[in-house]
């Protein structure tokens, strides 16, 4: 069977009188320069730090991952998607407070659509650009294998891809680029980062391509990939705002989602 790529849809329709549907979609960076350093008189070039492959390299990577998912951040993704349709959004995520706000917008294909979306521990919350009250979901209600659960453990994928990682090499100090497994066992979608739908079926497929950059502190900035089945899909997935309040709170006006989806 050959590769393909697969969008995978929630269904995640909410209502409290009007339904919202919302469909759950699964990178090269500016390469950083070592700062100068100074020796009293004039400037002298830092001495150039050596290329890292293999386990230091992957395990330098991985901790930037760490740290980047174990802080609240702010993140913007931009990709394409199976069929020609694409991806755009932002969105917040506060993993220790168990917060996450996102704006997604989905364009082409059968369904193009803006959701918003924002969860506080069990409360799910979204809302379709133009409505003046938000759908409450109670996910403690729900059974363990509900589609219309949020997993607050890794909802932007951080943790999914730094398991997938294959081969990773450092080429600068703020630097990564390497390879990474585009379908790992037992891993739900994780791709786009920031916006997770995408899987891709089928025996033969090939490794998927990314390059990164991390900031002085060592938290990833930029996350650039590409995986590739029957088709070619890239994208883009930008950090910032690390370790700032997130601001997420209760919105004002809500309704309630009908009762079905707990059955």
């Amino acid at each position: 069977m050959k590769a393909v790529l697969v969008l995978a849809g929630t269904g995640l329709l909410l209502a409290g009188c009007l339904p919202a549907v919302a469909v759950r979609s699964a990178p090269a960076a500016p390469a950083g320069t070592a700062p100068a350093v100074s020796t009293g008189t004039a400037p002298a070039s830092a001495p150039p730090v050596p290329q890292k492959t293999g386990p230091e390299a992957i395990e330098v990577f991985r901790a930037a991952l760490r740290k980047t998912h174990n802080a609240t951040y702010k993140y913007s993704v931009s990709s394409q998607l199976p069929d020609k349709q694409r991806v755009a959004g932002t969105g917040t995520f506060d993993r220790r407070s168990r917060k996450l706000q996102s704006s997604m917008k989905y364009t082409g294909g059968a369904n193009p659509h803006t959701l918003q979306m924002l969860v506080i521990a069990d409360d799910l919350y979204t809302k379709e650009p133009g409505e003046s009250r938000w759908v409450h979901l109670d996910m403690g209600r729900l059974k363990k294998d509900s589609m219309y659960r949020v997993d607050l453990a890794d909802p932007v994928g951080l943790a999914a891809f730094s398991g997938a990682l294959r081969k990773v090499r450092q080429s600068g100090p703020h630097t990564f680029t390497g390879t990474f497994d585009q379908n790992p066992p037992d891993t739900e979608e994780f791709l786009p980062l920031g916006a997770p739908s995408i899987i891709v079926f089928g025996l033969g497929t090939t490794e998927g391509a990314f390059s990164a950059t991390t900031d002085a502190q060592g938290r990833v900035t930029v996350i650039n990939a590409k995986i590739t089945a029957d088709e070619t899909i890239t994208m883009t997935t930008r950090f910032s705002g690390h370790g700032k309040p997130s601001g997420i709170t209760k919105p004002r006006r809500t309704g309630e989602a009908f009762d079905f989806y707990y059955d």
